[in-house]
Order: structure tokens, then sequence, then C-alpha cells
């Protein structure tokens, strides 16, 4: 598949299908927690769409799922942004806890990790850890706030509750990964 490169203007958004598979075929990956997540999600896009902000939706989508205990994985470096997520969901009736990626404190030589540049080593980032503590503490969702390239996907990958970004880390574009996009300046580092 090469839906980046479509000539037909995407018109699988009215309906054609060009998989190898039937509707019933797709409509089968669903097992019935994926189909919770796809209604509540269908339901806020439709309540939110150009109204919302994606923290909004999150809320709003967490409510449709009647979570109770929300979890926030964030880096280290985003512990301001979390703490205002946290106090965010809070005001809106959620149990929040937390875990920031450097719990454990996991010497980076345990791995072999070469320390970050002007810095002397420390402690390795443990999205897979972050995912269990969330987990233990019952929560139901976990938000991801700034996780490293590589590590969110430990994190998507290790949990077994749904997860859903909240902030992209961009540390060169303030968090925006799309300002690469549309700013022409930026974009030239793509070419």
């Amino acid at each position: 598949m090469r839906c980046h490169d479509c000539r037909l203007d995407h018109s699988c958004t009215n309906g054609r299908n060009c998989t190898p598979w039937d509707v019933e075929e797709h409509a089968a990956r669903y097992d019935d927690q994926s189909r919770r997540l796809l209604d509540a999600a269908a339901e806020v896009e439709a309540e939110g769409y150009l109204e919302l902000t994606r923290l909004e939706e999150f809320a709003l989508f967490c409510r449709k799922l009647n979570v109770e205990r929300v979890g926030l994985a964030f880096c280290i470096g985003s512990a301001e942004e979390a703490a205002v997520v946290g106090a965010f969901l809070e005001r809106r009736g959620f149990a929040v806890s937390s875990a920031c990626c450097k719990l454990g404190g996991v010497p980076k030589e345990r791995f072999g990790h070469p320390p970050v540049a002007g810095s002397s080593g420390g402690s390795c980032c443990n999205p897979l850890g972050q995912g269990a503590i969330l987990e233990r503490d019952g929560c139901s969702i976990i938000g991801s706030i700034g996780l490293c390239v590589g590590h969110d996907a430990l994190l998507n990958h290790g949990a077994t509750i749904p997860v859903v970004t909240l902030i992209a880390k961009d540390r060169v574009t303030g968090h925006n990964p799309a300002a690469v996009i549309y700013n022409q300046y930026l974009r030239r580092r793509l070419e």
C-alpha cells in the first residue's frame, strides 16, 4: 500500500476499498476492547471536531470509556507539562497516577547506552517500567507526554492498556513535530 502517494484523492473516505480485504474482513479485526475504543473515538470526533483541543478530546475519550484512573507516562524534560495535564485531568474528576521516564534509576551503563552530549551518564529511560507501574496503579489508559522517539514505541508495545499520545517530543520545534512540514524554513531539513 502507498496511501501517502494516493492519486485517487483518498476516495476510501467515500467507501472505495483498494485493499485485498473486504469490509467484513476489516471489521473482524475489532475485538470487543478494540470496538469500545473505536466507538468512543468516533463519538469524540463527532462531538469535538474543530472545537476541542487534543487534551480536551482525551478527557472526553476517557469519560466515554468510563475511565476513573488515568496514567501519565512522561519524559523528565516534560515534567512541567505533565503537572499541567495532571491538574487538568484531576479538575475534571479523574484520579491520576504518573511515572517519569527515569523511574527505577537504572544506570545507562547497565545497557551500555552512551551518555547524552554534555552529560556524564545518568539513568536510562524506562518506558516498559512506566507502563508496568501505571498498570499496577490501576490505570485504565495512559497519556504519553513527550517521550523520546523509540521510548514511545516501547511504551505502546509493552502496555496492556491503551496509550494515547498527548505531546509528541520535538525539541527543535517546541514539541510541534508538524512544524517541520508547515514552516518553509524548517521543511528544508527534509530535502
